[in-house]
């Protein structure tokens, strides 16, 4: 198939340079199907930092990529004033946090320890420089508190006698990343290896207390005072509902989201689940009843966009940890009961994570033999740290009994 990208996002030189840098370490889904359009929308420069050379040498051979984007009509962008460091190549990437305006990490929590290194190392060089403007570095990465990691491992690295400066002049934001980037298809990948797809949805909420200095002007972005309700509000509605898609659409045969989704059954365990959760979330956050609804009903449009061709074994992947007390299946369903909310169609999500067995997911393989071995109490226990004889354990344990009907509607 052969795909044609000629539309620009945006014309960003202004006389043989641009205004502004970005430096974004990790040139994988989120950092070019998202945060690169963002950028590049903004008036940046965009330099990515990655490990993989063909990557790199690619992105600096063209200055640029293909973006195609899914809405409610398909869009071909090219993101431009692009350029690309090796990972590896540590004198160029001290040089490149030194100047920049702005830093942005998407490169996977594994890779935080040797980036961590990489930011202390290129902040000392910035102030040996005599550069004094803060530097704020937007965090994309899926881990808990990942403001507060970063600052700490950031922190060990830089060593005694910058605390101050860390504090005062290094911004550590958090982010909620709620555009929904599938892995590219082969048919992608022999297309244009640089390409990629993802929704078509730009906005970007971070923690507007985490900044120092002046706020970047960045499109999409969406600066917010009590983000730690912005953090709950998607982790248990996107990320909860699109768990539950995912777990019973594995039971019941499904490859992709769009066809799960399309099962009037599950369909109607999803929206049992939003409505659910979503009432946690409003009686704990104070949000308004109906943006809440909308938000759920958006994420359901969004899903169920053929074109995205998002697998169930993407979405299901690691059980084990989305089985954990404060995680998108446990964390609304406890919140839930806390207010008074019984968790039926939560607990129907943790039944089917509970016994998703894809032989391929080694958390899958660990939660099967745990449950073979030690038990469903142990696990319950263990895992989810509930007591396997209270309320909500013995909800899940009937939903766990109900399930071989469910999956037979």
């Amino acid at each position: 198939m052969h795909l044609n990208f000629h539309v620009p996002l945006c014309h960003l030189w202004h006389d043989g340079f641009m205004s502004k840098k970005a430096l974004v370490f990790g040139a994988g889904k989120i950092g070019r199907g998202f945060l690169g359009q963002l950028l590049s929308q903004s008036d940046f420069e965009i330099v990515f930092v990655d490990i993989d050379e063909g990557l790199v040498s690619l992105l600096n051979q063209r200055g640029g990529y293909p973006l195609k984007l899914i809405g409610d009509e398909e869009r071909a962008l090219t993101v431009s004033g692009v350029r690309a460091v090796r990972a590896t190549d540590e004198d160029e990437v001290l040089e490149e946090i030194a100047t920049a305006d702005l830093l942005l990490t998407a490169a996977g929590a594994r890779a935080l320890s040797s980036l961590s290194r990489l930011i202390a190392r290129g902040l000392r060089k910035r102030w040996e420089q005599g550069v004094e403007v803060p530097l704020n570095i937007l965090i994309c990465e899926n881990l808990p508190q990942p403001a507060r990691t970063m600052q700490e491992l950031v922190g060990q690295e830089m060593g005694t006698g910058y605390q101050d400066q860390l504090e005062q002049k290094v911004g550590f934001v958090e982010t909620v990343i709620c555009r929904m980037v599938p892995d590219p298809s082969r048919e992608m990948r022999s297309s244009d290896p640089l390409l990629i797809m993802a929704e078509d949805y730009s906005i970007l909420p971070v923690d507007k207390k985490g900044f120092r200095g002046k706020i970047p002007r960045m499109t999409g972005m969406m600066p917010v005072d009590s983000f730690v309700g912005y953090v709950h509000r998607k982790l248990y509605t996107y990320n909860t509902c699109h768990a539950v898609v995912a777990y019973l659409g594995y039971l019941k045969g499904y490859a992709y989201i769009y066809e799960a989704i399309a099962d009037e059954t599950i369909l109607k365990v999803v929206r049992g689940a939003l409505e659910e959760s979503g009432q946690a979330v409003i009686q704990k956050y104070s949000f308004d009843q109906v943006e809440q609804r909308e938000y759920g009903k958006d994420f359901i449009r969004r899903i169920r966009r053929k074109e995205l061709a998002d697998t169930v074994h993407r979405v299901a992947k690691d059980p084990l940890r989305k089985l954990a007390p404060e995680e998108r299946l446990l964390g609304p369903a406890t919140l839930a009961w806390g207010f008074g909310i019984t968790p039926h169609y939560l607990s129907l999500g943790i039944a089917a994570a509970l016994r998703y067995d894809y032989p391929q997911d080694e958390a899958s393989r660990t939660l099967s033999r745990m449950l073979e071995e030690e038990g469903l109490d142990q696990v319950l226990r263990e895992v989810c740290q509930l007591d396997p004889q209270s309320v909500l354990s013995q909800l899940i344990k009937e939903k766990l009994a109900a399930l071989p009907d469910l999956i037979k509607e």
